[in-house]
């Protein structure tokens, strides 16, 4: 992250998660992969688990891929009206002066996601939290429905006393811990002695940017960090790599490029069933055919009497 992130504490900062989301395309493509493969290589029920597998593996690409080309909501906002988080479906605007105190913490937390069964709790490092009072967060940030918050809401929000931690996540936005606390903790100490009041719209506002100023570096660009790349570092394309050669060796097999010794065997086995069940069908036409024409001759035979 570029120092300007930190020290131009005017310019407005977007992290996004795109960049984490695409990061899952090797690992849904090899999803798609294993459907594929239970397809080609089963039968029966399991065959219709390869289905099922399939469609779910390759939906999960197709998203992935479509982040690529059109970016998702940014998750977290620094501007100098406050901190913007991306909630419950919802921008929610946190301005500075609402924030207690700032501090960075290692966060166990139930685990919703991969190994949930072996490992039910995960700790994230260095997260950074940031702490408000209670009723600014029952009047501007808490929703309801449990069915928006999702079940990544109490990853984020803590009780604590009177107060509610709020931990920013770095990992989702492709950065390191400090990337992320340094530009928040700049901004809280520049702006958190604003004295004018907080208006009910600045609080509820849906949209996270910054109000406009007269100031250079306020209509600047923003810094914008995360944004989907699909190959990021050496490791991604060694992973990519591997998943699509994965994807492309069953697909080939499915579609006949290549075959193992029991696909072999097995096409074989089909290949003499039909042409057995082939000439017990002429079999069969041939001697109803015969009948037919003996019971014809005999009627004829009678007709002529």
């Amino acid at each position: 992250m570029t120092d300007a992130a930190t020290t131009d504490i005017n310019r407005t900062i977007e992290y996004r998660a795109d960049r984490w989301l695409v990061g899952w395309l090797p690992y849904t493509l090899l999803v798609a992969a294993l459907g594929l493969f239970m397809i080609v290589f089963e039968t029966g029920r399991h065959r219709f688990g390869g289905w099922v597998v399939l469609l779910i593996g390759g939906a999960f690409c197709l998203f992935f891929i479509y982040r690529l080309f059109s970016p998702g909501p940014s998750r977290l906002t620094l501007s100098p009206a406050g901190l913007g988080l991306y909630v419950g479906r919802r921008h929610v605007l946190i301005p500075w002066r609402e924030i207690q105190s700032i501090d960075t913490t290692d966060l166990k937390v139930r685990n919703w996601g991969r190994g949930a069964l072996i490992f039910p709790f995960i700790t994230f490092k260095d997260c950074t939290m940031v702490k408000v009072s209670r009723p600014f967060y029952e009047e501007s940030i808490h929703v309801p429905s449990v069915f928006m918050q999702g079940p990544g809401w109490q990853g984020i929000f803590h009780a604590d006393g009177d107060s509610m931690r709020i931990a920013v996540h770095h990992e989702q936005f492709s950065v390191t811990a400090q990337q992320v606390r340094a530009p928040v903790e700049a901004r809280w100490r520049a702006f958190r002695g604003r004295s004018h009041p907080a208006s009910r719209a600045e609080r509820d506002a849906t949209d996270s940017a910054p109000r406009r100023s007269t100031s250079t570096t306020a209509l600047a660009e923003p810094i914008r960090y995360g944004n989907a790349e699909l190959l990021a570092s050496l490791w991604d394309a060694i992973k990519l790599g591997i998943a699509l050669a994965v994807f492309l060796a069953v697909a080939s097999n499915a579609l006949g490029v290549w075959e193992t010794e029991v696909q072999e065997e097995r096409r074989l086995e089909r290949a003499a069933q039909a042409e057995e069940a082939r000439k017990e069908k002429e079999e069969r036409d041939r001697q109803k055919k015969k009948w037919d024409d003996f019971w014809r001759d005999f009627h004829r035979s009678f007709d002529h009497r």
